[in-house]
């Protein structure tokens, strides 16, 4: 598997400042020692987003988001790591070098390509424009209600019907066979000629969040043939199974609407956009997958399915149903009437009946279950059959809250007993599916976790002190896995570069893979959220003592557990002992609450 160097990722995050970078994007005003603007994240008429060109590091402190650059650009696109290390490096001027078992990726591979298929969208383009040859695709969108404007942006086009024209055309633009091939626009024959893969097809370029044309989709406008849309085949530059229609045009509008509406069709995209849905956008390839979904959840939790109201609609609803089970979303399905997508829907009831079926759409849990029994005779067989279609789905839902509230729901309905509905459930057999990503700690605020994140800040603002933590050994005193891997990982590289001075928070936080730790620790290091230097000391002991008290005191309990059995099991010896330990731990309790100091 392709990575970057660590050498490399590190001149990526050099090069690509991050005010620029946010910049490009965001409106930023000074404001002391950081820019601030309106945060692309959430809406908001005052500003909380501040970006800190000192430290490399951007935070929210409305929605919560911080991270570092490369964060910034995977939020921002809704982009995985590499990805946003690819735009960065682009916008830098770097190439990179991955490494794949000692080889790399031919230089140039990804420019060539993303230059072909601009060169192709807009020969594309121009062929749809002309006056003979786009007649027939111009007339097609006139008839299907798409705007000209719409057209404009989305970039649609038309492929003539001809094998040769556009390789001619690469050709003469000095373009190779074999790399338009690469793109997919080309086809190489048994033969070894290239011809045209897209010829009499309406042209949809399909774009990253960049605006980079990464594929193309086509519908044919030829009667007779077989397959009404093909896309490029995969490339270096694009993975259907990953991408989306229209994600380029609704990553504004799922920011601003906090809501994300998945369609199926290409043509359902431009006309919700054109009825001012402008967070829509469709899955590439035949089905839905988890990368999809991955991709969709990093832009919002709130995910609305408009399928066709056909049976493979229907069906897709339910296999969306899987695919989400495993995180703690629930998506809502927008139902419409039978024999209708959104195209025909918005161009028959419009947009204010459209908004009403969203506002209105039923979760797809919700969906699945009236689904089942809908398909079924009301009777005692009927309703069995309607429950045993259901097990499946019940067994799949990760959050344990909503799975029991289903089973309550399905029970009630079928008149049967949770009892008899989980015995079938746990005759599946199957184990439950873990949550996307690794399982979290318990992240609960305790005492102990407050001064663990307070003295964990402490060190990020002020370094000097990881060195005192690591002779005091604090870092033992610790109970959250991810604070104490955190910690280890903020003295060590503070004892790297034996500086007692400076953290290079942007390059902390850019290792880091927990997404809410990066949030957090973003906060931490910003000015307007720190303990000053002269207050640093009587706060680093202030916390060092929380952590002691409350390790006392778990300790105080647990030797209060041991006197209890050893009374019982009549064991004198080990009762003295434990006698012993619980006043010297009282004892010590008592002088750490007479040291304490608050430290707000």
């Amino acid at each position: 598997m392709a990575r970057v160097s660590e050498h490399q990722i590190e001149e990526i995050r050099r090069r690509a400042d991050i005010v620029e970078v946010v910049g490009r994007v965001v409106p930023l005003r000074r404001a002391g020692r950081a820019q601030v603007g309106l945060c692309p994240f959430h809406q908001e008429k005052t500003p909380s987003f501040h970006v800190n060109p000192d430290r490399q590091i951007f935070k929210c402190f409305g929605c919560g988001k911080g991270g570092d650059v490369v964060k910034f650009v995977m939020e921002y696109h809704g982009v995985e790591f590499v990805e946003a290390l690819r735009l960065l490096a682009d916008q830098a001027g770097i190439q990179i070098q991955f490494e794949i078992g000692g080889s790399e990726e031919p230089k140039g591979l990804r420019e060539q390509l993303f230059a072909i298929n601009a060169f192709a969208a807009d020969w594309f383009r121009r062929a749809l424009i002309d006056e003979h040859a786009g007649a027939i695709a111009r007339e097609y969108l006139h008839r299907r209600g798409v705007d000209p404007e719409m057209s404009r942006r989305f970039g649609l086009g038309f492929a003539p019907d001809s094998w040769d024209d556009l390789a001619d055309a690469l050709r003469a633009k000095g373009f190779t066979a074999e790399r338009a091939a690469d793109a997919g626009v080309l086809v190489k024959s048994d033969k070894g000629t290239y011809y045209a893969r897209f010829r009499g097809r309406l042209m949809f370029p399909i774009r990253n969040t960049a605006g980079k044309v990464i594929a193309f989709s086509g519908r044919t406008l030829i009667a007779g043939e077989k397959a009404k849309y093909i896309n490029s085949s995969e490339s270096r530059i694009f993975t259907k199974g990953q991408n989306f229609y229209g994600l380029d045009l609704a990553v504004d509008g799922i920011r601003r609407a906090n809501r994300a509406i998945l369609c199926e069709g290409n043509l359902d995209v431009i006309m919700l956009h054109q009825y001012g849905f402008t967070e829509s956008l469709a899955a590439l390839g035949t089905a839905l997958t988890e990368e999809h979904v991955r991709r969709l959840l990093r832009s919002t939790n709130n995910v609305f399915l408009v399928f066709d109201a056909d049976e493979a609609g229907q069906k897709a609803m339910e296999r969306a149903m899987d695919l989400f089970a495993n995180t703690d979303v629930e998506p809502r399905c927008v139902i419409l009437s039978a024999g209708d997508d959104p195209d025909s829907f918005l161009r028959r009831e419009g947009a204010d009946a459209f908004a009403a079926r969203v506002a209105a759409a039923p979760t797809v849990i919700e969906f699945v279950v009236n689904r089942a029994f809908a398909a079924q005779t009301a009777d005692a067989t009927g309703r069995a059959k309607a429950v045993n279609a259901l097990v499946p789905a019940l067994a799949r839902i990760h959050n344990a809250v909503l799975q029991s509230t289903w089973i309550r729901q399905v029970a009630e309905r079928a008149r049967v007993s949770e009892a008899a509905i989980r015995h079938e459930m746990r005759t599946l057999r199957r184990p439950r599916p873990e949550a996307a990503g690794a399982s979290r700690p318990d992240t609960r605020e305790t005492p102990r976790a407050d001064a663990e994140k307070g003295i964990l800040k402490l060190m990020i603002n002020h370094p000097r002190f990881a060195f005192t933590f690591d002779e005091d050994r604090l870092i033992d005193l610790f109970t959250r896995p991810d604070l104490k891997q955190l910690a280890s990982l903020v003295v060590e590289r503070c004892l790297e570069s034996q500086d007692d001075r400076d953290m290079r928070v942007a390059e902390l936080v850019g290792s880091l893979e927990d997404s809410e730790l990066q949030d957090e620790i973003a906060g931490w290091a910003m000015d307007e959220d720190r303990i000053d230097e002269a207050d640093a000391d009587l706060a680093y002991a202030e916390f060092g003592r929380r952590l002691a008290t409350e390790f006392a005191k778990r300790r105080f309990d647990a030797v209060a557990d041991e006197l209890e059995r050893a009374r019982r099991d009549g064991n004198e010896g080990r009762e003295m002992e434990l006698m012993v330990e619980k006043r010297r731990l009282r004892a010590r309790i008592d002088e750490l609450a007479r040291e304490g100091s608050v430290v707000s």
